[in-house]
C-alpha cells in the first residue's frame, strides 16, 4: 500500500508469556519501576518494562477551509483473565487495576497532526501507595494524573460518546485519498499502584480499545462517522 498516502499494512500482535526467555521482547525503562517503602531510585539498573504497539488510523474525510483535522475519541476495557485466557470478574485487589495505557503521538510531523501533542495516561483505577505519586525519574516520585473516563472492567465498552484521547487526525488534503495518524499505544504495570504487589504478580489481564473520529455515534464500539 502507499505509505505516503496513509496506507499501512497492519498485523496481529500475538500474546507472549513473560517468562525469562521473552523478557527481551519488552522494552526496559529506568523511569518505570516498582518501589517499596523507599521512594528513591538509586540506579539505572532499577528497571521497569513496557510494551509499545504502533497504531495507524486513517480517514477519507476531506479538509475544508475551516476544518482540517478531527479529534480521536476512545473507549477502553481492562479486565482480568484466568490461566485459560478466559475473561473473569475481578476482585477488590487484582493486578489489572495497575495496568496503565498511554497514547503517544508520532514525532514525525508528516504522519501525524502537529497539534497532537497531549499524552494522557489511562487506567481503570487511579489509586497509588502515595496519593497521585508515581516514579517519574531516578530521583524518585512525582505527580501523575490517570484518567478513568471511558475505561471499564466490564464485558461491554462504556456507554455514551466516549472521551477525547488528546490525539488529532488530519483530514485528506487536495489530491489525497486519506488523512492519517500514526501513534503508539504504550502499556505497562504501574509499580506504585496499590494493586501491584507480590500477591497479584502472577495474574493476567486483557485490554480492548475502540477509536472513533469525533464522538462515538452509538453506545457500542461501532462508529458510523467517516
Amino acid at each position: 500500500t502507499d505509505a505516503s498516502d496513509g496506507g499501512k499494512k497492519a498485523s496481529k500482535f500475538k500474546e507472549i508469556a513473560l517468562g525469562e526467555e521473552n523478557m527481551a521482547k519488552l522494552t526496559m525503562n529506568a523511569s518505570l519501576n516498582e518501589q517499596n517503602d523507599n521512594p528513591t531510585i538509586t540506579s539505572a539498573n532499577d528497571i521497569g518494562y513496557y510494551v509499545d504497539i504502533p497504531v495507524y488510523l486513517r480517514t477519507n474525510k476531506k479538509q475544508s477551509d475551516t476544518n482540517t483535522e478531527g479529534n480521536i475519541y476512545y473507549k477502553m476495557k481492562i479486565q482480568k483473565r484466568d490461566d485459560s485466557g478466559t475473561i473473569v470478574s475481578g476482585s477488590s485487589d487484582d493486578l489489572y487495576k495497575s495496568v496503565r495505557v498511554a497514547f503517544i503521538p508520532s514525532s514525525d510531523a508528516s504522519s501525524s497532526s502537529s497539534s497532537s501533542t497531549t499524552t494522557k495516561i489511562f487506567g481503570v483505577n487511579n489509586e497509588y501507595y502515595t496519593a497521585n505519586q508515581a516514579v517519574s525519574s531516578e530521583s524518585g516520585r512525582g505527580p501523575v494524573t490517570v484518567s478513568t473516563e471511558s475505561v471499564a472492567d466490564a464485558d461491554a465498552f462504556p456507554s455514551g460518546e466516549g472521551s477525547d484521547s488528546g490525539l488529532k487526525i488530519p483530514f485528506a488534503g487536495t489530491g489525497e485519498q486519506y488523512g492519517h495518524l500514526d501513534f503508539t499505544v504504550r502499556v505497562w504495570i504501574e509499580g506504585e499502584s496499590k494493586y501491584c504487589s507480590d500477591a497479584t504478580s502472577g495474574q493476567s489481564w486483557n485490554i480492548d480499545l475502540a477509536f472513533s473520529l469525533d464522538k462515538f455515534a452509538t453506545n457500542t464500539s461501532t462508529n458510523t462517522n467517516p
